[in-house]
Protein backbone atom coordinates (compact mmCIF):
# COMPACT_ATOMS: atom_id res chain seq x y z
CA UNK A 1 0.00 0.00 0.00
CA UNK A 2 3.06 2.60 1.09
CA UNK A 3 4.41 1.78 -2.37
CA UNK A 4 1.06 2.55 -4.63
CA UNK A 5 0.94 5.46 -2.34
CA UNK A 6 4.22 6.71 -3.37
CA UNK A 7 4.00 5.63 -6.64
CA UNK A 8 0.78 7.70 -7.00
CA UNK A 9 2.21 10.88 -5.84
CA UNK A 10 5.00 10.47 -7.60
CA UNK A 11 2.74 11.35 -10.61
CA UNK A 12 0.99 13.92 -8.99
CA UNK A 13 4.04 15.71 -8.20
CA UNK A 14 4.87 15.68 -12.05
CA UNK A 15 1.74 16.33 -13.11
CA UNK A 16 1.97 19.78 -10.95
CA UNK A 17 5.36 20.72 -12.33
CA UNK A 18 4.16 19.42 -16.49
CA UNK A 19 0.32 20.73 -15.88
CA UNK A 20 -0.16 22.95 -12.91
CA UNK A 21 -3.72 24.17 -13.35
CA UNK A 22 -4.57 20.88 -13.63
CA UNK A 23 -2.64 20.06 -10.45
CA UNK A 24 -4.68 22.37 -8.81
CA UNK A 25 -7.92 21.59 -10.03
CA UNK A 26 -6.91 17.87 -8.71
CA UNK A 27 -6.87 19.29 -5.31
CA UNK A 28 -9.86 21.25 -5.33
CA UNK A 29 -11.27 18.10 -6.37
CA UNK A 30 -10.27 16.03 -4.37
CA UNK A 31 -11.03 18.18 -1.37
CA UNK A 32 -14.32 18.75 -2.35
CA UNK A 33 -15.49 15.08 -2.96
CA UNK A 34 -13.99 14.15 0.04
CA UNK A 35 -16.77 16.72 2.06
CA UNK A 36 -19.61 15.81 -0.11
CA UNK A 37 -18.77 12.08 0.75
CA UNK A 38 -18.70 12.75 4.41
CA UNK A 39 -21.88 14.38 3.94
CA UNK A 40 -23.60 11.77 2.63
CA UNK A 41 -22.48 8.88 5.32
CA UNK A 42 -20.21 7.66 2.65
CA UNK A 43 -16.72 6.25 3.79
CA UNK A 44 -13.81 7.96 2.62
CA UNK A 45 -11.85 5.29 1.78
CA UNK A 46 -8.29 5.35 -0.40
CA UNK A 47 -10.37 4.75 -3.51
CA UNK A 48 -11.71 8.40 -3.64
CA UNK A 49 -8.69 10.46 -3.34
CA UNK A 50 -6.71 8.94 -5.21
CA UNK A 51 -9.26 8.82 -7.95
CA UNK A 52 -9.82 12.67 -7.48
CA UNK A 53 -6.09 13.61 -7.69
CA UNK A 54 -5.31 10.76 -11.02
CA UNK A 55 -8.58 12.27 -12.59
CA UNK A 56 -6.99 15.04 -14.24
CA UNK A 57 -3.47 12.98 -15.74
CA UNK A 58 -4.93 13.03 -19.30
CA UNK A 59 -4.77 17.00 -19.11
CA UNK A 60 -1.44 16.85 -20.01
CA UNK A 61 -2.45 14.92 -23.29
CA UNK A 62 -4.52 18.13 -24.19
CA UNK A 63 -2.70 21.26 -26.24
CA UNK A 64 -1.36 24.16 -23.83
CA UNK A 65 -3.93 26.49 -25.20
CA UNK A 66 -6.87 23.99 -25.11
CA UNK A 67 -5.42 23.49 -21.57
CA UNK A 68 -5.54 27.17 -20.59
CA UNK A 69 -9.22 27.29 -22.15
CA UNK A 70 -10.40 24.16 -20.19
CA UNK A 71 -9.05 25.31 -16.67
CA UNK A 72 -10.29 29.00 -17.35
CA UNK A 73 -13.92 27.47 -17.42
CA UNK A 74 -14.15 29.05 -21.49
CA UNK A 75 -16.34 27.77 -24.32
CA UNK A 76 -14.52 25.46 -25.91
CA UNK A 77 -15.38 24.46 -29.89
CA UNK A 78 -16.40 21.10 -30.39
CA UNK A 79 -13.41 19.33 -31.61
CA UNK A 80 -11.51 20.84 -28.39
CA UNK A 81 -15.02 19.43 -26.39
CA UNK A 82 -14.18 16.07 -27.61
CA UNK A 83 -10.72 15.73 -26.83
CA UNK A 84 -11.92 16.95 -22.84
CA UNK A 85 -14.48 14.12 -23.43
CA UNK A 86 -11.91 11.71 -23.98
CA UNK A 87 -10.07 12.54 -20.43
CA UNK A 88 -11.44 9.73 -18.24
CA UNK A 89 -10.33 7.22 -20.84
CA UNK A 90 -7.23 8.64 -21.37
CA UNK A 91 -6.47 9.11 -17.06
CA UNK A 92 -7.82 5.28 -17.32
CA UNK A 93 -5.18 4.06 -19.82
CA UNK A 94 -2.82 5.99 -18.49
CA UNK A 95 -2.77 4.02 -15.03
CA UNK A 96 -3.55 0.92 -16.95
CA UNK A 97 0.01 -0.79 -16.18
CA UNK A 98 0.15 0.15 -12.41
CA UNK A 99 -1.27 -3.08 -10.20
CA UNK A 100 -4.07 -3.21 -7.78
CA UNK A 101 -5.32 0.40 -8.78
CA UNK A 102 -8.25 -1.33 -10.83
CA UNK A 103 -10.62 -0.22 -8.11
CA UNK A 104 -9.40 3.29 -9.12
CA UNK A 105 -9.66 2.83 -12.59
CA UNK A 106 -13.04 1.89 -12.23
CA UNK A 107 -14.01 5.12 -10.59
CA UNK A 108 -12.79 7.48 -13.19
CA UNK A 109 -14.12 5.15 -15.83
CA UNK A 110 -17.59 6.09 -14.63
CA UNK A 111 -17.05 9.87 -14.21
CA UNK A 112 -19.35 11.56 -16.29
CA UNK A 113 -21.95 8.66 -17.28
CA UNK A 114 -25.22 10.35 -16.76
CA UNK A 115 -27.01 9.38 -13.60
CA UNK A 116 -30.38 8.73 -15.84
CA UNK A 117 -29.79 7.17 -18.98
CA UNK A 118 -26.15 6.42 -19.09
CA UNK A 119 -24.87 4.80 -22.60
CA UNK A 120 -22.36 2.81 -21.08
CA UNK A 121 -25.15 0.07 -19.35
CA UNK A 122 -25.00 1.19 -15.82
CA UNK A 123 -26.87 4.39 -14.61
CA UNK A 124 -28.41 5.52 -11.24
CA UNK A 125 -27.21 3.58 -8.15
CA UNK A 126 -25.54 0.96 -10.26
CA UNK A 127 -22.88 3.89 -10.91
CA UNK A 128 -19.85 3.47 -8.47
CA UNK A 129 -21.25 6.52 -5.67
CA UNK A 130 -17.55 7.37 -6.11
CA UNK A 131 -17.98 8.27 -9.78
CA UNK A 132 -21.04 9.61 -8.57
CA UNK A 133 -19.72 12.25 -6.52
CA UNK A 134 -16.40 12.98 -9.01
CA UNK A 135 -18.69 14.02 -11.70
CA UNK A 136 -20.52 16.71 -9.43
CA UNK A 137 -17.36 17.65 -7.84
CA UNK A 138 -15.11 17.84 -11.22
CA UNK A 139 -18.26 20.41 -12.72
CA UNK A 140 -18.58 22.34 -9.64
CA UNK A 141 -15.13 23.19 -10.09
CA UNK A 142 -15.27 24.20 -13.45
CA UNK A 143 -18.28 26.21 -13.11
CA UNK A 144 -16.40 27.88 -10.19
CA UNK A 145 -13.41 28.37 -12.56
CA UNK A 146 -16.22 30.89 -15.07
CA UNK A 147 -16.87 33.23 -11.96
CA UNK A 148 -19.96 31.85 -10.75
CA UNK A 149 -21.13 31.82 -7.43
CA UNK A 150 -21.46 28.61 -4.84
CA UNK A 151 -25.11 29.05 -5.13
CA UNK A 152 -25.13 29.65 -8.86
CA UNK A 153 -23.03 26.83 -9.41
CA UNK A 154 -25.17 24.42 -7.89
CA UNK A 155 -28.57 25.86 -9.65
CA UNK A 156 -26.37 24.89 -13.14
CA UNK A 157 -25.92 21.67 -12.05
CA UNK A 158 -29.27 20.89 -10.97
CA UNK A 159 -30.88 22.15 -14.05
CA UNK A 160 -29.03 19.57 -16.36
CA UNK A 161 -31.93 17.39 -15.70
CA UNK A 162 -30.79 13.65 -15.47
CA UNK A 163 -26.70 14.35 -15.35
CA UNK A 164 -26.32 14.04 -11.83
CA UNK A 165 -27.23 12.23 -8.95
CA UNK A 166 -30.27 14.45 -7.12
CA UNK A 167 -29.58 13.47 -3.39
CA UNK A 168 -25.90 14.26 -4.01
CA UNK A 169 -26.68 17.25 -5.05
CA UNK A 170 -29.29 18.22 -2.39
CA UNK A 171 -26.25 17.91 -0.27
CA UNK A 172 -23.66 20.13 -2.53
CA UNK A 173 -25.66 22.70 -1.56
CA UNK A 174 -25.64 22.43 2.14
CA UNK A 175 -21.86 21.44 1.68
CA UNK A 176 -20.83 24.85 -0.26
CA UNK A 177 -23.10 26.73 2.30
CA UNK A 178 -20.88 25.60 4.97
CA UNK A 179 -17.88 27.09 3.65
CA UNK A 180 -15.24 24.65 5.17
CA UNK A 181 -12.01 26.84 4.79
CA UNK A 182 -8.95 25.56 6.93
CA UNK A 183 -7.91 28.78 8.33
CA UNK A 184 -8.12 32.21 7.29
CA UNK A 185 -6.47 33.63 4.16
CA UNK A 186 -3.22 35.95 5.09
CA UNK A 187 -0.36 37.22 2.67
CA UNK A 188 2.92 35.89 2.79
CA UNK A 189 6.04 36.23 0.42
CA UNK A 190 6.25 33.25 -1.86
CA UNK A 191 9.58 32.13 -0.39
CA UNK A 192 8.17 31.56 2.97
CA UNK A 193 5.98 29.63 2.66
CA UNK A 194 5.57 26.23 4.35
CA UNK A 195 4.53 22.43 3.86
CA UNK A 196 0.56 21.68 4.82
CA UNK A 197 -0.33 25.57 3.53
CA UNK A 198 -2.64 25.87 0.61
CA UNK A 199 -2.29 28.42 -2.25
CA UNK A 200 -5.67 30.41 -2.28
CA UNK A 201 -4.79 32.18 -5.49
CA UNK A 202 -2.69 31.28 -8.97
CA UNK A 203 0.88 31.73 -8.80
CA UNK A 204 2.92 33.20 -12.23
CA UNK A 205 5.85 34.28 -13.32
CA UNK A 206 6.74 37.53 -14.42
CA UNK A 207 5.71 36.51 -17.74
CA UNK A 208 2.18 35.38 -16.87
CA UNK A 209 3.20 31.74 -17.36
CA UNK A 210 0.80 29.58 -14.65
CA UNK A 211 3.62 28.48 -12.12
CA UNK A 212 1.09 27.04 -8.91
CA UNK A 213 -2.39 26.79 -9.56
CA UNK A 214 -4.65 27.70 -6.59
CA UNK A 215 -6.14 24.92 -4.29
CA UNK A 216 -2.45 23.13 -4.62
CA UNK A 217 -1.12 22.05 -1.39
CA UNK A 218 2.75 23.12 -0.70
CA UNK A 219 4.89 19.91 -0.19
CA UNK A 220 8.35 18.94 -0.11
CA UNK A 221 8.89 19.28 -3.58
CA UNK A 222 7.15 22.35 -4.27
CA UNK A 223 9.53 23.98 -1.55
CA UNK A 224 12.41 22.90 -3.53
CA UNK A 225 10.96 23.97 -7.06
CA UNK A 226 10.12 27.72 -5.15
CA UNK A 227 13.96 27.92 -4.13
CA UNK A 228 14.84 27.62 -7.52
CA UNK A 229 12.44 30.31 -9.17
CA UNK A 230 13.59 33.44 -10.00
CA UNK A 231 14.45 36.10 -7.35
CA UNK A 232 11.33 38.44 -8.23
CA UNK A 233 9.08 35.68 -8.38
CA UNK A 234 10.05 34.37 -4.96
CA UNK A 235 9.67 37.76 -3.29
CA UNK A 236 6.50 37.84 -4.75
CA UNK A 237 3.04 38.63 -1.97
CA UNK A 238 0.88 35.16 -2.48
CA UNK A 239 -2.71 34.39 -0.86
CA UNK A 240 -2.00 31.32 1.09
CA UNK A 241 -4.16 29.65 4.08
CA UNK A 242 -3.54 26.35 6.48
CA UNK A 243 -0.29 25.78 7.84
Amino acid sequence: EKTLRGAVQALVDILGMAAPEASGRAVRIRKMAERLARAVGTEVGWELPLAAMLSQLGVMTLPPETRRRYYLGEELPAEEREKVARLPAVADGLLAHIPRLEPVREIIRQVGVPYEGGPRGKEGDELPIESRILSIAMDYDLLESQGLEPPAAVDVLRNRQGRYDPRLLEKLAGVVGSGGGAGGVREMVLEQVREGMVFAQDIRSGGGVLLIARGSEVNAGMVERIKNLPEETRKQIVRVSGG
